[in-house]
């Protein structure tokens, strides 16, 4: 038997080690750390707090709203008061041309495909 005990204290040691909630005696008291203040993170300097979104991030949200309400008069609307170049009316073309199902016109998804090359579910729209 007294080959038995150093396997059985290796066991516990075990057991000690990988449960730190008994190796350290209890949990944290929640009254006592309820006090203690969050640090603040500190500013970097010549750091500025961020700015509001654009303008353009709205126009995108409410298209892509009208688009899910089958709205498609507001979706074009948004989507022709943005930039020509931007990502945002591009994302708004690829959407309705995608999913304004019948009520988007074969030229209009015709023009969306040829504006976007390569955008994913494209291809089938040629």
């Amino acid at each position: 038997m007294p080959t038995r005990r150093p396997h059985l204290l290796a066991l516990l040691g075990a057991v000690v080690a990988l449960m730190p909630g008994m190796a350290i005696g209890g949990s944290v008291d929640a009254r006592m750390t309820a006090t203690i203040p969050a640090p603040e993170a500190p500013e970097a300097p010549g750091r500025t707090q961020p700015s509001p979104p654009p303008a353009s991030i709205a126009q995108l949200k409410s298209g892509l709203d009208a688009l899910a309400a089958s709205d498609i008069a507001v979706a074009r609307n948004a989507r022709d008061s943005l930039p020509a170049t931007s990502l945002d009316r591009h994302i708004l073309a690829w959407a309705i041309a995608l999913y304004g199902g019948d009520k988007v016109p074969s030229g209009e998804i015709a023009d969306a495909a040829k504006m976007l090359p390569g955008w994913p579910g494209t291809i089938p729209l040629r």
